[in-house]
Parts: C-alpha cells; structure tokens; sequence
C-alpha cells in the first residue's frame, strides 16, 4: 500500500492599486520642454447651443501651466445622463475613471508615465496560486508584480516554479490572472 501525500497549495488574492492616477507627458508651452501634467481632478464643462464639451484639466508638474484633455466634444446633455452632475461636481472617482482611460489618452495623443502603485494581499506560503486584481491601466509586468508581492528581485522570480512561460512574465498583468508559483 502506497501512501500518498498530498501537498496543500493555498489560494491568494492579490490586489494591485495604483497610488495615483497616471501623469501625461507632453510638451508645456510655457516651460518649452516635455513635462510630465497631473490631473487636477477638476473638469471644464462649456455649453455650445444644446451640445456640451468635456474636459478633465491636467496641470504641468514644474510651471503649474495647465492643458485640456478632451473627454467629449458636442455631446447632447441627454446623452450624458446622471454622469452630467459628476462632471459639473467635479467628482473625484469619475477624474480619476477619465484619467486611467487609456482610449480617451490615446485620442489626445500623450502617453502616460510610469505609474507608482502597491499590493493589497498577504504574502503566500509557496506552493499557492495567486489570483490577481488589477482593473487599471497601464498595469504593471507580472514579473514584477510577482517580485513586489513575494519580497524578491525579478531575476529571482524567473527562477521559481511558474506555470506562465518567461514572455508572460514581461507583459503587463491581466485583471482576473491567475500564476501557480513553486519553491524554484
């Protein structure tokens, strides 16, 4: 009779939280110069006729110069329905919503800095399956997700036990991924 014994791998959630929305790198007209703008949280609503036009203000990080970014052009007030009064309140989850909106940078043309962020979650006891959160963007590798959740380098992590191949590690982490990690 064999005996079997069976090693228990525990689950852990991981939630990666940015500390900040991300800061866009663009050319300030007043310090001639590329910069990096912060956004101010601030909206500018201007009515047109019966169309309205969105903006979120971002402010340059050394001069306090401040630039538009377009969120809408010529949209009926109807279209806009209750998100209407959270533009003219200037509501904190919607700047910060606008912001990570990677479509809406794009259409701008700016491109967004690094963004500095942390892990909610314990530490696992390895073997465990890591099952990660991150509903931003851009988003971190998942090496180094991995490195700053576990206490360890990168380099360390490509020498765990992992069921994603290296090209996975080096891509930015997908919401709802799930890494099986091992003692190397």
């Amino acid at each position: 009779m064999r005996s079997s014994t069976a090693v228990a791998v525990a689950a852990v959630v991981w939630t990666v939280e940015p500390c900040a929305p991300p800061a866009v790198v663009r050319r300030c007209p007043r310090c001639d110069a590329p910069r990096p703008f912060h956004t101010t949280d601030r909206f500018r609503v201007n009515g047109n006729g019966r169309r309205l036009d969105l903006w979120l203000i971002y402010s340059c990080s050394v001069c306090s110069a401040t630039w538009n970014l377009t969120v809408a052009r010529r949209v009926a007030p109807e279209a806009l329905g209750a998100d209407l009064v959270r533009y003219e309140r200037n509501d904190a989850a919607l700047a910060r919503a606008v912001a990570f909106d990677g479509a809406v940078l794009a259409a701008a043309g700016v491109r967004p800095a690094t963004v500095d962020w942390t892990i909610a979650g314990d530490p696992p006891c390895l073997p465990a399956v890591i099952n990660i959160r991150c509903g931003w963007g851009p988003a971190p590798r998942l090496d180094a997700v991995l490195a700053r959740g576990l206490g360890i380098s990168r380099s360390a992590v490509s020498r765990l036990s992992l069921d994603v191949d290296k090209r996975t590690l080096r891509r930015p982490v997908v919401d709802g991924q799930s890494v099986a990690v091992g003692p190397p």
